[in-house]
């Protein structure tokens, strides 16, 4: 009797409908043994590891590479070497052929990776199949030892590399098809403001050097979003849910696109924690080793540039929530001060909204709130 491998649920978790398949690790007649890993998906950016629940030789696979899944869905179906003969009448897999006559199979043929493997191979934009036809025939499990040494391999030009394609798949994808829907689905408008942070910047100086600029313009967004509800608020289908909570969202970059972590109860941290908050997080992402859970319940969103001297940039909504926050950086510039022109710390912040849902005033009125505190940091530092 076949054993369903079915995904699990993670809908009290976060808000996606569905996750996508990234990776199998088995193919249909290999022999499995219970917890070895057969597939890796991909929910809310963040990577989820499918164990096989039992003994027994992989008869099927039922949802392919790329594909979309829901929770609850069958994605293999096990059984016994008998059951994969009947159905593959002509064919034995390797790992059959090589059972006794008591079905006792062998661990089969197939190669699979380690937890760091796999974090490096992500890393590096590299297949499983590459580093295993380099480090040769016989070997079925791939450490961290066998991809930094093909890294090495590939750095000093030992590898005959033949092909510049790189596979339009795993986060890469699930980033591009989450903004295409974004683009697709809203009314996206922009708007942007200057904001003299010369105070800001002065005062972090004399008393407040842990708190990161990060945190407090965070923490200047937490004040500030519980007068504009419609900004701190998410649509999905016919109705606008006002959130209660206020979660942000943190867009952290890793090698293969941006994760979106999530400071949950934001306006109830002070500067200092949530530094530390977003530096647990940051490294949890850069690690690969963020949760569902870590990465839901944003109710709106704040990425920056600033490290990169960019100054403005049109940041895209990350569904269902209606509004995200673009930061530039932080620079020298002439500003006037009692109508005089005088040395400033200046910085341009991007308001992308949803037009659907919020108009142009109530999010310029958010906008203008939100300069006013950075411009007069009297709260933003207790």
């Amino acid at each position: 009797m076949a054993t369903e491998v079915k995904l699990e649920n993670w809908a009290d978790k976060s808000e996606a409908a569905e996750a996508a398949v990234s990776v199998w690790f088995k193919k249909p007649g290999a022999s499995v043994h219970q917890g070895d890993l057969l597939a890796e998906l991909i929910v809310e950016k963040v990577n989820l590891e499918v164990e096989s629940p039992s003994e027994g030789i992989l008869l099927e696979i039922c949802a392919e590479v790329g594909q979309a899944v829901a929770a609850g869905a069958v994605l293999a179906r096990l059984g016994s070497a008998e059951e994969w003969v009947e159905i593959n009448k002509s064919v034995a897999p390797v790992a059959v052929q090589a059972a006794s006559s008591q079905g006792a199979a062998s661990a089969g043929s197939e190669v699979v990776a380690s937890p760091i493997a796999k974090r490096l191979l992500r890393e590096h934009n590299l297949t499983l199949e590459e580093v295993a036809a380099f480090v040769g025939t016989g070997t079925r499990r791939i450490g961290e030892d066998e991809v930094r040494n093909y890294l090495v391999a590939k750095e000093v030009g030992t590898l005959a590399l033949t092909s510049n394609l790189v596979p339009y798949a795993g986060l890469r994808r699930v980033i591009g098809e989450r903004m295409s829907r974004s683009l697709r689905e809203m009314a996206q408008l922009t708007i942007s403001s200057e904001v003299d942070v010369t105070d800001l910047v002065e005062q972090r100086a004399r008393q407040h050097k842990t708190a990161s600029y990060t945190a407090l313009i965070a923490k200047a967004v937490a004040l500030s979003l519980p007068n504009h509800p419609y900004l701190n608020a998410t649509l999905e289908c016919d109705n606008i849910q006002l959130n209660g909570q206020l979660n942000l969202g943190m867009a952290v970059e890793v090698p293969e696109g941006l994760v979106v972590p999530v400071l949950k109860g934001a306006d109830k941290l002070t500067a200092e924690q949530l530094t530390a908050e977003i530096n647990r997080l940051s490294e949890l992402a850069r690690q690969n080793k963020l949760s569902v859970e870590d990465n839901s319940g944003g109710t709106f969103t704040i990425t920056t540039l600033g490290a990169y001297e960019v100054d403005m940039f049109t940041p895209i909504i990350n569904p269902p929530q209606v509004a995200i926050l673009g930061i530039g950086r932080i620079a020298d510039r002439a500003g006037v001060v009692n109508g005089q022109l005088a040395p400033r710390k200046l910085l341009w912040l991007s308001l992308s909204f949803d037009h659907r849902v919020v108009d142009g005033a109530p999010a310029a009125a958010f906008l203008k709130d939100l300069k006013h505190r950075l411009e007069k940091p009297v709260n933003l530092f207790s």
